[in-house]
């Protein structure tokens, strides 16, 4: 994508998102949207031909967002090794756990077997 193809991109997205903080989608218009931005209403109908593509760009951009702050925070996390791959384990059961469920407003019991 070219540079200011792209700057336009985010113009928009950015515009969008400060417009939808003050206002309703329903009232909002594309022309509103272009305006604010600076940009052409051809400019904006060619990178989104509607305001449910525009508002599902949106989700896209908030969503790559999340998982790009969500990546480096889990970078920055020290690895815990997680306890069921030690070579020790702490506790040894030499027989089946059952545990014994019942459903709420049920009299129907159910049992289940488990071993360590």
């Amino acid at each position: 994508m070219r540079q200011d193809a792209q700057y336009n991109h985010q113009k928009i997205l950015t515009t969008a998102t400060h417009l939808l903080s003050t206002q309703d989608i329903a009232t909002m218009k594309m022309t509103d949207i272009a305006h604010a931005a600076g940009i052409g209403v051809g400019t904006l109908y060619r990178n989104y031909p509607n305001k449910s593509a525009l508002c599902l760009a949106l989700v896209y951009d908030r969503l790559r967002v999340f998982i790009t702050t969500t990546q480096a925070q889990i970078e920055q996390t020290p690895f815990v090794m997680p306890i069921r791959h030690c070579s020790t384990p702490l506790v040894r059961c030499h027989k089946p756990v059952k545990i014994f469920t019942k459903a709420p407003y049920s009299n129907n019991s159910q049992i289940f077997s488990k071993s360590c």
